[in-house]
């Protein structure tokens, strides 16, 4: 049991650490390194993150207001892939298809994208 507690304690102090490093290069701009970038991708909480993702944007981005896009990208083919997660008909139950134009449009439109290329 001895074994185990000392495991998590090490463990938890090793994450300390790599947080403090990577804190203190984003407090001064630096960048952090592809071993930093892996573990904040693997082992880090999202609520661990979130500060510093902040602090990094309104570095560069010193209005607090945040933007974003919704893009579509329409195929221009009406067939169609039921197992395909990228595009918008995606139905788990689906082996895909045909789609005609009033069916594109309409999904389109029912998802109520800002853009459509």
């Amino acid at each position: 049991m001895a074994t185990r507690s000392y495991d998590y304690e090490l463990k938890r102090k090793l994450r300390n650490n790599a947080l403090s490093t990577i804190r203190r290069k984003v407090n001064t701009g630096e960048r952090i390194d592809q071993e930093e970038a892996l573990f904040l991708l693997n082992d880090a909480d999202l609520l661990d993150l979130a500060p510093m993702a902040q602090q990094w944007h309104y570095r560069h981005n010193p209005e607090r207001r945040v933007t974003f896009v919704v893009d579509t990208n329409l195929n221009d083919t009406n067939v169609r892939d039921g197992h395909c997660t990228f595009c918008a008909f995606y139905r788990a139950d689906d082996f895909g298809g045909t789609l005609f134009d009033e069916n594109v449009m309409q999904a389109a439109g029912f998802y109520n994208r800002t853009t459509v290329n």
